[in-house]
């Protein structure tokens, strides 16, 4: 019975001495754990620590801004038009011109045979000139048209056929662009930065091809028609657009932030800019100015800076994992 009771105690004894190390063990952080902790450290200041070797890693690159001037501009909005009523109206004006030929060469026919006497009556050549004066006003009307709806660039184009052609293959894309009454143009710039307003693909280059006679009902300004050549398939008919167009006044003095160095996060975009060999510290920048090679910014950067142009997003990453939901980012 001793000896029962004894090994009854020493077991308890060893149960409550092995206890503290178990527990320790599981609250031990895995070595990957601290190995990336260690790579990435994070403040409430929006402040990231890589180390080089992290950096290298990733292939992180920083680059200056590139300082620019750039005229002021309007921002229009718009959406990608269905071509089927220019193709249809062009189709009507080519099949009534065909008409006004036959017509024509029919009249021109019995005009000489009647005037050679050669049994043509006058009754017969007058029907004809009707017949002709018939198409020649349905040509007219349908190119009028024409002119009244998509303006005389287009009327007057040289391969009107080809071109409305491309329309249809899309291979080109139109686009409509309306102001508001507060940002009539008085020059229109011969082009605009277009871009889609769902997506962050670069905007494109649209030739203006003329004013449009209808204005949009909510916004009362000047309407105008672009032409897309840049992957104009990749433009849905009706997809929404915005433009910038430049107008005439004082340049305005900025940088050229990359379009790689910015990231987005909830609704806002950022930068990293570099605050040390192994600091990046993250700051939030306006992209309400698109530019060719990026977004062009008037506050918030200067020339001195050194900004992230290739890693920013995993920078961001390793930046969410560090400290969960780090300052500024918080819904």
């Amino acid at each position: 019975m001793k000896t029962f009771i004894v090994a009854i105690i020493a077991f308890i004894a060893g149960a409550i001495l092995v206890r503290p190390f178990l527990k320790h063990g599981e609250n031990a952080e895995p070595p990957a754990a601290k190995e990336e902790s260690a790579a990435v450290e994070t403040n409430e200041n929006g402040i990231v620590k890589l180390t080089l070797e992290k950096q290298t890693l990733i292939g992180l690159q920083v680059a200056s801004p590139e300082a620019v001037e750039m005229t002021p501009e309007v921002t229009g909005f718009g959406r990608v038009i269905d071509p089927a009523g220019l193709i249809a109206a062009v189709s009507e004006s080519e099949m009534a011109q065909a008409a006004l030929n036959a017509s024509k060469k029919e009249f021109d026919r019995l005009n000489i045979l009647h005037q050679q006497n050669q049994n043509v009556s006058t009754r017969v050549l007058e029907t004809a000139e009707a017949v002709l004066k018939r198409d020649q006003l349905a040509a007219e009307a349908f190119r009028l048209k024409i002119l009244n709806v998509w303006g005389r660039v287009i009327l007057d184009h040289s391969d009107l056929g080809g071109f409305v052609r491309s329309l249809a293959e899309q291979t080109n894309a139109l686009v409509r662009i309306d102001l508001t009454l507060t940002d009539t143009l008085d020059v229109i710039p011969k082009e605009a930065l277009l871009s889609r307003i769902v997506g962050e693909e670069p905007p494109v280059q649209g030739l203006f091809i003329s004013r449009l006679s209808s204005v949009d009902p909510q916004a009362q300004g000047q309407s105008l028609l672009f032409l897309v050549h840049e992957k104009p398939g990749e433009w849905p008919i009706g997809s929404a657009v915005v433009a910038h167009l430049r107008k005439e006044g004082v340049p305005v003095r900025g940088f050229i932030v990359p379009r790689p160095a910015v990231i987005r996060s909830q609704g806002v975009a950022w930068i990293y800019t570099r605050r040390g060999p192994d600091a990046f510290m993250r700051s939030e920048i306006e992209t309400d100015w698109p530019a060719a090679k990026g977004w062009f910014v008037t506050n918030g950067v200067a020339g001195t800076n050194k900004i992230v142009v290739q890693g920013a997003q995993i920078i961001l990453s390793q930046e969410l994992n560090a400290s969960g939901q780090p300052a500024g980012l918080r819904d």
